[in-house]
């Protein structure tokens, strides 16, 4: 599917701290256009949705949700292929977090880097500068992506406005400033199969699914079906050519009018393809395994260095000691 943002409505004169009040200075720049070309995936936005999702679920006012933006920059093309969360307290961003979370994405996803953040809001504020001045700490020109939680959003106005940042001289002084840029979602079949999935659901008397779950249900019983029928068909052939039954040439017409209308496949082709499948699944099995075993191998690092450090300090105190009796 394909979605386009435009930004042109979404332009301010004054920001907002984060309290709600209107600031003197400008956190958006109307000198300057974004030449940016930016592509976003729609595992960002199902991301993106679901951290709010719960945010509003567990608190009762207003919240606040940030997050890390990764994928891959080539010139002035950005195309952002995933995304995690970030903890935001009072001092802005949990960059202690964060540094831990971008380790263990790297191993994952060594190709892909960081290119911004994300947050929620209806339009920035001096909150949203503060913390994207945190970023600007590991990328010198981060994107921002803003996700209005509180707007009305339908299939043609997807509540997501894009910023890319410029420095601007006000009063002989450099300011990191907003500047709004437009982007198109993109995906990839195995994205909108993966979407389709969460997205939409599908009720019934026993149970609640996806509509993608429901037709994959659908499609099981009729292979089901078929291959009874199917074993019939070579019981029934099997005891004929065994003596056991008597052979009915009518029926015996009907089955090789059957198989000649089967498409043919050859089957190497055929081979190549279940192969394919079959090393992409163990390929996608392996990953997670890796990617537990290397958690379990950080939790294990983590405490024999603490046994370590324990130990080392009661061999200094035990020579100590006999330093001092000596």
């Amino acid at each position: 599917f394909f979605f386009f943002f435009n930004n042109n409505d979404n332009m301010m004169e004054t920001g907002e701290d984060n309290n709600g009040r209107v600031g003197e200075e400008r956190l958006v720049s109307t000198s300057v256009s974004s030449s940016l070309d930016i592509s976003l995936h729609p595992v960002v936005t199902m991301n993106m949705s679901d951290h709010y999702i719960r945010g509003k679920v567990l608190n009762t006012g207003d919240i606040f949700c940030g997050g890390a933006l990764y994928g891959i920059q080539d010139g002035r093309h950005v195309e952002i292929f995933n995304s995690f969360e970030v903890v935001v307290n009072e001092n802005g961003f949990d960059m202690d977090m964060f540094k831990q979370h971008e380790k263990l994405f790297k191993r994952n996803f060594e190709e892909y880097e960081l290119l911004g953040w994300y947050g929620t809001g209806t339009a920035p504020t001096q909150h949203h500068m503060a913390l994207h001045k945190q970023i600007m700490e590991v990328n010198d020109s981060p994107i921002f992506l803003l996700l209005n939680g509180e707007a009305k959003s339908s299939v043609q106005n997807v509540p997501i406005s894009f910023y890319e940042t410029v420095v601007e001289m006000q009063e002989n002084e450099q300011h990191a400033m907003f500047v709004p840029s437009s982007a198109n979602i993109v995906s990839e079949p195995s994205e909108r199969i993966g979407v389709e999935h969460i997205a939409r659901t599908h009720i019934s008397e026993t149970s609640l699914m996806s509509e993608v779950e429901a037709q994959m249900n659908s499609n099981r019983n009729s292979v089901g079906m078929l291959c009874e029928r199917i074993a019939v068909v070579k019981d029934y052939l099997q005891a004929v050519k065994d003596g056991s039954v008597k052979a009915d040439r009518t029926l015996l017409r009907e089955i090789s009018s059957l198989c000649s209308r089967l498409p043919i496949t050859t089957s190497h082709d055929l081979e190549e393809q279940l192969l394919t499948a079959e090393i992409d699944a163990t390929i996608v099995s392996a990953l997670a395994h890796v990617s537990k075993a290397i958690g379990s191998k950080d939790e294990l690092n983590k405490k024999t260095t603490s046994v370590r450090s324990i130990r080392n300090s009661q061999m200094s105190e035990n020579l100590m000691s006999r330093y001092s009796r000596s």
